[in-house]
């Protein structure tokens, strides 16, 4: 068991990459990957594939990249992939879940739970806070419940 959690020597970094290996790598992302609403992924999504891309250099080499390699980065995102028309940066509908659909979870939060004592506590938090989605029209994906996610 031990084996399987550790990572594999081949999925690890052995370096930081460089700023023109992470600047193709992000171009390479943007022209192979396709999006389900648009043709192009959206600016957003590639600045979340860099951010996981710096903490996976971080946790494996233990390198941060300098406020200089980030905006060359940040700079080369803006002129070629967003200018070049390799990302997306248009604006899209999205909708927030009606009333019904926030009833019915908060019915299920309460009549399958099966769980008594502190979890009927977190129960009750996640009901308010699912009220407070829907009241405020906020979608549930706009609230990050973790603090991996910078």
């Amino acid at each position: 068991m031990e084996v399987l959690e550790r990572p594999m020597p081949e999925d690890c970094f052995v370096q930081a990459p460089t700023t023109l290996q992470v600047q193709l790598y992000l171009e390479w992302f943007a022209q192979t990957r396709t999006e389900i609403l648009e043709e192009n992924v959206t600016e957003f999504t590639v600045r979340n594939c860099l951010s996981c891309l710096k903490r996976t250099v971080k946790l494996h080499t233990q390198y941060q990249y300098t406020q200089l390699q980030n905006a060359e980065i940040d700079k080369y995102i803006e002129k070629r992939l967003v200018s070049g028309k390799y990302v997306s940066t248009s604006a899209r509908h999205k909708p927030v879940a009606p009333l019904d659909v926030a009833e019915d979870i908060i019915q299920f939060l309460f009549t399958y739970d099966e769980c008594m004592g502190f979890y009927c506590f977190l129960r009750n938090q996640v009901a308010f806070a699912i009220q407070l989605m829907l009241f405020r029209c906020v979608r549930p994906g706009e609230i990050t419940g973790t603090d991996a996610w910078y």
